[in-house]
């Protein structure tokens, strides 16, 4: 999940990783000013797919809304797993390569939204003065479904195990649910 508040949007991926290539089963974001508002509509998209767990980005606004999930959470899905990340140029250049190699070796469907696949194919790598890379939407643009799916892609990967031989299901949802026709492969320009 990463977490939008004024101008930015909350965004929620979620992937089941109990098959191989990892399939997104939806991506949902939304816009809302109001901090409790957007935790407790992650938390139902969460219990409506009986997500077991998630990984939440903790820059910035992020540590509230975690602290509120954990709480919202132990009162209406006391299994839910919140795993905390902070994401540093180093943290986010990792999740890109793993994303990156995993569509481009075919080990990740995504839903083919609009929306989410423009912030995707618009997301960019530039080199800072330092010669560190950087990733984020160009101005005036979002970055925040592509964050969402690079989480949701590194807990399944970690859920799964990275030789693929436990594979457990992350998120415990009927495999009738996913339908090919409703994913795309797609291997964005910043790979």
């Amino acid at each position: 999940i990463d977490f939008g508040g004024l101008r930015d949007y909350t965004a929620v991926s979620i992937m089941d990783s109990s098959d191989d290539p990892v399939k997104e089963l939806k991506i949902e974001y939304w816009r809302d000013p109001v901090a409790k508002n957007n935790v407790e509509r992650a938390l139902m998209i969460l219990k409506q797919n009986r997500v077991e767990a998630v990984m939440i980005e903790e820059n910035s606004i992020g540590k509230p809304h975690i602290q509120w999930m954990e709480d919202l959470s132990r009162r209406e899905m006391s299994a839910l797993n919140i795993i905390p990340v902070y994401i540093t140029n180093v943290v986010k250049d990792e999740m890109i390569k793993e994303f990156g190699y995993g569509i481009e070796h075919r080990k990740l469907l995504l839903q083919n939204d609009v929306y989410a696949m423009g912030e995707l194919t618009s997301y960019r790598r530039s080199k800072s003065a330092s010669g560190v890379d950087r990733y984020s939407a160009p101005n005036g643009l979002h970055d925040d479904t592509v964050v969402a799916r690079l989480l949701a892609y590194r807990l399944a990967r970690q859920h799964r195990g990275d030789n693929q031989v436990m594979r457990r299901v992350f998120i415990a949802m009927p495999h009738n649910r996913y339908r090919e026709g409703d994913a795309m492969r797609v291997l964005p320009s910043w790979m």
